[in-house]
């Protein structure tokens, strides 16, 4: 099931907004605090939260433990009354009710409760049960340089680790044995992240290594940011978590990536999106907003979605198929600016 619409109520800094998102390729831009990364989280939250029929068949009402969709409110002011709801092409749709009341046994006091409701399908559980398997949320900082020890950390000290759930479950999902049968997605896609890496990844005693050509062993913690963002995604796809049919979001894919990467970085994230992986991706960078229209065709379906912020109705969104016809486009701007800045200089005069 592809997702085709987002609507939040009251959380964090949205107050009222829906959105209609692409079926292949989702942009959001804005401003720093304007929501983008957690708007990826809350998608991603959603979608991996799985109901059991047990729950489901005693009340109609499923009740989630604080390592999901809550989690993203850990020690947070705005963990007020909300909902966000996903829409999907099946007429079918999920909702989840935050609340912050009365403790129960099996949730800690501080935590935000958590409730999830079925509007319509209600007796069609196996399709939530499926679309929760395979959905991938990359954030913008390096996790697998870590992973040696973290999660056995994160048993013993749960409540003070400073992550959260979706940055933890990066490193399980690159920790999954590679297919032995290489997965048709990763066919056309996985020779040019090698080229570009210059190597596979491996792992050995829970830590991840870039394996050259030399078959020299480089530790993640050794190589350059950008290629342990690219050995990533090779290792996610050679384990078949990104696959057709799954959802990708992915915080700032162009960080520590040398601009000269940028088409490349591009025409992977478009040749996964034409092959049934919806994508939500968020970005500061002008180069990767504008190859995505350059380097895109004219069945790929791609929206610029702008997050800003208003002064009566708290973050909105505008959304474009064109980059530049973006009104709250403060990417654009910013490259406007520092031309016209240049000219000054140079000139002595300002751009008319």
């Amino acid at each position: 099931m592809l997702i085709k619409k987002i609507e939040i109520e009251n959380l964090t800094v949205f107050n009222t907004l829906a959105i209609d998102v692409s079926s292949n390729l989702n942009v959001f831009i804005g401003r720093n605090g304007t929501g983008k990364t957690q708007l990826l989280k809350f998608i991603y939250m959603t979608l991996i939260s799985s109901i059991k029929r047990g729950d489901w068949k005693q009340s109609q009402l499923g009740l989630w433990k604080k390592d999901n969709l809550s989690e993203v409110f850990f020690g947070s002011k705005f963990a007020q009354i909300g909902n966000f709801k996903l829409l999907f092409d099946k007429e079918t749709e999920r909702v989840y009710e935050l609340k912050k009341g009365a403790s129960l046994s099996e949730f800690d006091p501080q935590f935000p409760h958590v409730y999830n409701e079925f509007i319509t399908n209600k007796g069609d559980l196996d399709i939530f049960e499926k679309i929760s398997r395979k959905n991938v949320f990359i954030p913008a900082k390096d996790m697998l340089t870590h992973s040696k020890g973290l999660l056995e950390m994160e048993e013993h000290y749960e409540k003070s680790m400073p992550f959260d759930r979706s940055y933890l479950d990066i490193i399980n999902k690159a920790r999954q044995w590679k297919l032995d049968k290489m997965p048709h997605l990763a066919k056309a896609i996985a020779p040019i992240l090698e080229d570009l890496m210059e190597g596979v990844v491996e792992i050995h005693s829970e830590a991840f290594f870039i394996k050259n050509r030399d078959n020299k062993l480089i530790p993640f913690a050794h190589e350059a940011e950008g290629i342990k963002k690219i050995g990533l995604l090779w290792q996610l796809l050679m384990n078949g978590n990104i696959t057709t049919g799954s959802v990708l979001l992915w915080d700032e894919p162009e960080t520590n990536i040398n601009p000269h990467l940028i088409p490349e970085l591009v025409k992977i994230i478009l040749e996964l999106s034409r092959n049934g992986v919806q994508i939500f991706l968020s970005t500061h960078d002008y180069f990767l907003s504008k190859y995505l229209e350059v380097l895109s065709s004219e069945t790929d379906k791609i929206l610029f979605h702008a997050l800003h912020h208003t002064t009566t109705d708290g973050v909105q969104c505008e959304t474009n198929e064109k980059f530049e016809h973006i009104d709250n486009n403060d990417i654009l701007n910013s490259m406007i600016k520092l031309y016209d800045d240049e000219v000054e200089k140079v000139m002595g005069c300002k751009r008319q």
